[in-house]
C-alpha cells in the first residue's frame, strides 16, 4: 500500500510541474515583451546615429536654417576651389555651389536673417558679407590699422541680433603676443568711433546677448561684458571666468570651451560639464542639451551630450579614426551636428543624442566630390643654363633680349652690361660700363636702360639700340657716411631722362632723391622712416617706396620728391608694379591708390624661409615665383585674380638660390642665381608657343610641367 500510495503522489507532482512549464512556456514571449517595453517607451524602428565622412579642406562652418545649408570657408590650399565659401547640403552630403570670395577665407558669422554671412579673409586682412540667397558678395571692409603692428587681422566674429548690418569683430594683432586689439563695431563697414581695450585687457572670443546692446566677451583676464551703443563698445564688468576660453551665448546663458556655464546677469559660474574641454563644442537650448567633442586614446573622438540645467551627461557617440583637431561644431536640422577637423576633414551627423521625432537615415555611401576637369596630364618644358656671374637683370621686349649687369669678379669679361637672346642662350653683346654694375632700370621709351654702378657711387645711362655707354653721375654724400650707392632705381614714365634713385650706404637707406639727366632736384625724403630700397613709379608726379612704415607714396615735382602718405605693407625683398597694384616678393599685394591689401599668394616662401623672386605677367594673369628648394627651383604660378595655384614646374641643376626672375617672349622665363642664368621655355607660362622639346645649347635640363589642383605643399 506504501508503495502505491508513493507513486500517486509523484504522478501528481509531475503533472503539476508539467502544466507550470506549459504555462510559462506560452506566457514567455509576452512577458519578456512587457518588461521590454517597460524598459525602453520609445525604441527607435530604425538606426540610432548616421556620420558621413568626406574629405574637404575647411577653415570655418555655419548653418543657415533659410537655406538648408551648411557654409564652409575653403583656402587656398584646397587648389581650384579654394578661396572660396562653399554650400554643403547636410542631408545628403553634395556641394551645391561653390563660389569665391578673396584671399584666404576664414572666420564666418551669419546673421539671424539667415542669409546675411560675414566673412573674414586673411589674405587682404579685410571682411566681406555674402549674401546666401544670391550667392554674392556686397561688401568688403578694411579690419583697421594700429600705428605700431599694422594691419589688424580677425579672431572672431559676432552678427547684432535683428540687425544684420551690424558687426562685432574682435580684433588681433598679427604675430603678436597677446595679440588682442580691441573689439569694434561696424555698420555696413563703418567702424564706430569707440573701440574696447586692447592687450591683456581685451577680447579674442566674442558673442552677442538676445540684444544688440549688449555684448560678451572672453580673453586674457576673463569673462567681459560690454556695453553696444551708437558710439561703438564701453566695457562693464569683467569677472574671472572664462579665462583664455570661446564663448557661446544660448537661452540666456554663457558656454565656454572648458565647460563651464555661466549667468551673465549674475556672473556666477552655475556648473561645469565635466570633462569637457574643447574648442568644438555647441550649446542647444531649444532641446536643453550641449554637445562637446573630447578627443580620447587613439584617432577616435566623442561626441558628449549634456543636460543644460542638471550638467549630467545624458549619452556619448564615440567616432571612430578622425584624423586632426575638431573645431567648428554646429548644429543643424531636427537631429544634426557637424564639425571640421584641422586635417581637412568634414563630419555631418544625424543622431538620437538630440531629441527628435525626425528618424534617423540609414547609412548611405559617402559621395566622392565632384572631379575638377583635368588638363593633359603633363606638358613639356625646357630649360638651358648659361654660366655667367650676375647682379641684376631685366627684358626688353622690343629688342627680345636679357640685359644683365655683370660685375668684375667675372673675370676679364666683368664690369660689363650683357645681352642674351633667350631663344637661343646666345650672349650677342657685351659692353663696360663701369665699377661693379648691380642694379637696372629700363626707360619706358625701350632703349635707355639705367645702371648702377657700386664700384663708383654713381649712374650710368646705357643705349640698347646703339650697344653704348652714356653719361654718368654721381649720388652725392652722406656728411659722416660717404658716398651713396643706388640700391634702387625707377625711370619717370614717359620721360627717360628723370630717375628716381633709392640710395643707401653700408645697407643703411638715405633719402630717395630724384635727378633730371643726372642733375639732382633739390628736396628728398626727410623723414628716416619713409627712406626706401625698392622704388616704383605710378606717373610722373607718384612714386612708390618700401619705407619703414611699409608702404611710401612720394609726391615727385619740380621741386624734388615729398611723402604724401604711408600705409603698412610688407613687400618682401622686391616689389612689382603692374595694372596699378603692388605685387611684393611675400605673396602680399596691396592697391596703393587705396592703401587696401587686396590679396596675398601662399606658399611663396624659399626652404630657407626668405622670399622668393617673383614676376608678374598681366597678359597671362598669371603670378610666378621662383622658389629655391635647395637644388631644385620650383616655379610657382597663380591666378592673379582669386590668388590660386594653377602649377609648377621644378628646374633641377641650380648652384645656388634664385635671386631674380623675368618674364621673355611667348612662354619663357628667365631665372637668375649669382653664377647663372637659366632659360625657362615651359606651357606653364602660356600653353600655345611650342616648347622645344629637344637639347640646342648650352647645359640642357629636361623637366615635366605638373599642374595641380590640390595644396602645392602636398607635391
Amino acid at each position: 500500500m506504501k508503495i502505491k500510495s508513493h507513486t500517486q503522489r509523484l504522478r501528481r507532482r509531475l503533472a503539476l510541474l508539467l502544466l507550470l512549464s506549459t504555462i510559462n512556456f506560452i506566457a514567455a514571449p509576452f512577458l519578456l515583451a512587457g518588461k521590454s517595453a517597460a524598459a525602453r517607451p520609445n525604441a527607435p524602428d530604425g538606426p540610432t546615429n548616421f556620420v558621413r565622412r568626406i574629405n574637404l579642406t575647411t577653415n570655418d562652418l555655419v548653418y543657415s536654417a533659410s537655406a538648408g545649408r551648411i557654409y564652409a570657408s575653403v583656402p587656398s590650399s584646397a587648389g581650384s576651389s579654394g578661396n572660396s565659401l562653399k554650400a554643403i547640403d547636410p542631408a545628403t552630403g553634395l556641394v551645391s555651389s561653390t563660389t569665391f570670395v578673396g584671399s584666404e577665407p576664414n572666420k564666418l558669422a551669419i546673421a539671424d536673417d539667415g542669409h546675411s554671412l560675414y566673412v573674414s579673409l586673411d589674405g587682404s586682412l579685410s571682411i566681406c558679407r555674402f549674401d546666401t540667397l544670391t550667392n554674392t558678395t556686397a561688401l568688403k571692409f578694411q579690419v583697421g590699422v594700429d600705428p605700431i603692428f599694422g594691419r589688424y587681422s580677425v579672431g572672431d566674429l559676432a552678427v547684432a541680433p535683428a540687425n544684420p548690418s551690424a558687426l562685432a569683430v574682435a580684433r588681433v594683432k598679427v604675430n603678436t603676443s597677446p595679440p588682442g586689439a580691441g573689439v569694434a563695431i561696424f555698420d555696413d563697414g563703418v567702424r564706430r568711433p569707440n573701440a574696447g581695450p586692447g592687450h591683456i585687457f581685451g577680447s579674442d572670443s566674442i558673442a552677442f546677448s538676445a540684444s544688440a546692446s549688449k555684448l560678451y566677451g572672453a580673453g586674457e583676464t576673463g569673462f567681459q561684458t560690454m556695453a553696444i551703443d551708437a558710439s561703438g563698445v564701453t566695457v562693464s564688468s569683467t569677472i574671472s571666468l572664462a579665462t583664455r576660453a570661446r564663448i557661446k551665448f544660448s537661452g540666456g546663458k554663457i558656454f565656454t570651451s572648458e565647460g563651464q556655464v555661466i549667468d551673465p546677469d549674475s556672473k556666477t559660474l552655475l556648473g561645469t560639464f565635466s570633462g569637457a574641454n574643447t574648442e568644438a563644442f555647441v550649446p542647444d537650448a531649444a532641446t536643453g542639451r550641449a554637445y562637446y567633442l573630447t578627443r580620447d586614446l587613439g584617432l577616435g573622438i566623442t561626441l558628449r551630450a549634456f543636460d543644460l540645467n542638471t550638467f549630467i551627461q545624458l549619452g556619448s557617440l564615440f567616432i571612430n579614426d578622425v584624423s586632426g583637431t575638431p573645431t567648428s561644431l554646429l548644429r543643424w536640422g531636427p537631429n544634426g551636428l557637424a564639425f571640421r577637423t584641422t586635417d581637412n576633414e568634414l563630419f555631418i551627423i544625424q543622431t538620437s543624442l538630440i531629441p527628435s521625432a525626425e528618424p534617423i537615415p540609414t547609412p548611405t555611401p559617402i559621395p566622392s566630390p565632384t572631379p575638377t576637369p583635368s588638363p593633359s596630364p603633363s606638358a613639356a618644358a625646357f630649360a638651358r643654363s648659361i654660366s655667367l656671374t650676375t647682379n641684376d637683370l631685366v627684358y626688353n621686349q622690343t629688342t627680345q633680349r636679357l640685359y644683365a649687369s655683370v660685375p668684375s669678379r667675372e673675370g676679364s669679361s666683368g664690369n660689363s652690361l650683357a645681352e642674351i637672346d633667350p631663344v637661343t642662350g646666345g650672349i650677342t653683346s657685351q659692353v663696360f660700363v663701369g665699377s661693379e654694375p648691380r642694379k637696372l632700370a629700363l626707360a619706358d621709351d625701350n632703349q635707355t636702360l639705367y645702371v648702377g654702378l657700386n664700384g663708383a657711387a654713381s649712374i650710368r645711362s646705357y643705349n640698347i639700340i646703339s650697344h653704348t655707354a652714356g653719361a654718368q653721375f654721381p649720388l652725392g654724400r652722406e656728411q659722416f657716411d660717404g658716398p651713396y650707392f643706388p640700391a634702387d632705381i625707377a625711370v619717370s614714365p614717359g620721360n627717360p631722362l628723370v630717375v628716381a634713385v633709392a640710395r643707401q650706404v653700408s645697407g643703411r637707406t638715405f633719402p630717395v632723391a630724384v635727378f633730371d639727366n643726372g642733375v639732382q632736384r633739390a628736396n628728398t625724403v626727410p623723414d628716416f622712416r619713409s627712406e626706401s630700397s625698392l622704388l616704383a613709379f605710378a606717373s610722373p608726379t607718384t612714386l612708390y617706396g618700401n619705407g619703414g612704415d611699409g608702404l611710401t607714396t612720394m609726391t615727385v615735382d619740380s621741386n624734388g620728391v615729398t611723402v604724401s602718405g604711408t600705409t603698412p605693407f610688407n613687400p618682401g625683398s622686391a616689389m612689382v608694379l603692374a595694372n596699378g597694384l603692388l605685387y611684393g616678393s611675400s605673396g602680399q599685394v596691396i592697391n596703393p591708390s587705396t592703401g587696401e591689401i587686396v590679396g596675398t599668394f601662399t606658399n611663396t616662401a624659399s626652404s630657407f624661409g626668405s622670399t622668393s623672386p617673383h614676376a608678374i605677367d598681366v597678359v597671362n594673369n598669371r603670378a610666378f615665383f621662383a622658389v629655391s628648394l635647395g637644388p631644385i627651383v620650383q616655379i610657382r604660378a597663380y591666378d592673379l585674380n582669386t590668388f590660386l595655384p594653377v602649377g609648377f614646374a621644378n628646374v633641377s641643376g641650380f648652384s645656388s638660390s634664385a635671386a631674380s626672375m623675368v618674364r621673355w617672349g611667348t612662354n619663357g622665363l628667365a631665372i637668375r642665381t649669382g653664377r647663372e642664368v637659366v632659360l625657362v621655355e615651359t606651357a606653364l607660362v602660356n600653353d600655345s608657343g611650342p616648347i622645344p622639346a629637344a637639347p640646342r645649347f648650352h647645359r640642357q635640363l629636361l623637366l615635366r610641367l605638373q599642374r595641380i589642383f590640390r595644396p602645392l605643399s602636398a607635391g
